[in-house]
């Protein structure tokens, strides 16, 4: 049996108004659309960003650290970059919990492959980011103890909402060949920004 979802939505509203609750439900009705990417918060469009480049590049781990609001910089402030914390691609349970390890964690402005990311609007890559030094990768010590290794770094910015600049950070599979994955996984970044509601910040 099929409803008109009018005759739903009223019956759910009488449903309330017999236990003395209300709501404005009806009010609703012939004014209902989709969510545009306009619309998304941050955290679902960072969702959504980091399933589709995980899954479709086999990423080991991917997460996003953001960047203060242009409207909360001075001009000659160093800018601290923070862990986004409730959004992550983990291909197992010891990715993840690398994720929740790197909450309340930041990175300043030209520090690690994020913090160089983001100054210099390039894409940063390691072979192996436990070969580096804390002063190459702070969070080293982390990286050797969950076995995150190739890593590349590209700042992004969202295209909708409140314009947020992103370092998105990702992981690769181990393979023999990580340079070429880095490139293909550079590539299909690029391929499917727009369409996430993002751009790329690059200058080359």
């Amino acid at each position: 049996c099929i409803h008109d979802f009018s005759d739903i939505v009223e019956s759910f509203a009488n449903s309330l108004s017999q236990y003395g609750m209300h709501t404005e439900v009806n009010s609703a009705i012939g004014h209902l659309e989709l969510f545009s990417p306009a619309e998304d918060s941050l955290q679902l469009a960072a969702g959504r960003l980091l399933s589709v480049i995980g899954k479709e590049n086999n990423l080991a781990f991917a997460q996003l650290w953001r960047a203060p609001p242009a409207d909360k910089l001075t001009g000659e402030e160093t800018v601290r970059l923070a862990s986004l914390q409730g959004q992550s691609h983990a291909s197992d349970e010891r990715m993840a919990e690398f994720h929740v390890t790197c909450a309340g964690l930041s990175v300043m402005e030209g520090e690690g492959l994020v913090g160089a990311a983001y100054a210099s609007l390039r894409p940063v890559f390691s072979p192996d980011v436990r070969d580096l030094s804390p002063e190459q990768y702070p969070h080293v010590s982390y990286a050797r103890q969950y076995g995150a290794r190739a890593c590349v770094a590209l700042r992004l910015q969202q295209l909708h909402f409140n314009q947020e600049v992103l370092v998105l950070e990702c992981f690769l599979p181990e393979d023999p060949n990580v340079q070429k994955l880095a490139k293909s996984l550079i590539v299909n970044v690029q391929a499917q920004l727009d369409w996430l509601g993002f751009a790329w910040q690059s200058h080359g």
